[in-house]
């Protein structure tokens, strides 16, 4: 891994944890609305999917690949490092 990628690496976990505790933080806010996890969950994909069209070439069938990369990373608990940009299914 090139010092570059340490960079990016870095900079995307930083990133990731800041968008994760944002995320994390809705259920007790939105509770008294009776929000569910399951909706502010779909809520959130959904977020990422629109965000990541719009902001580069991927369509529907990327962001679908990189969900698909994403379960199956879920899928191995004991995987320490989590990412998107480590899976192989990439954003075009």
């Amino acid at each position: 891994m090139s010092e570059d990628d340490e960079i990016d690496t870095t900079q995307h976990d930083r990133q990731v944890a800041a968008v994760t505790d944002a995320v994390a933080r809705l259920l007790p806010r939105l509770a008294g609305q009776r929000f569910t996890p399951e909706a502010i969950f779909e809520g959130a994909v959904r977020g990422g999917a629109v965000a990541i069209m719009a902001a580069t070439p991927a369509g529907a069938a990327d962001v679908a690949e990189l969900l698909e990369a994403m379960a199956d990373a879920f899928r191995d608990l004991g995987q320490p490092a989590l990412r998107v940009v480590d899976s192989g299914a990439k954003a075009h």
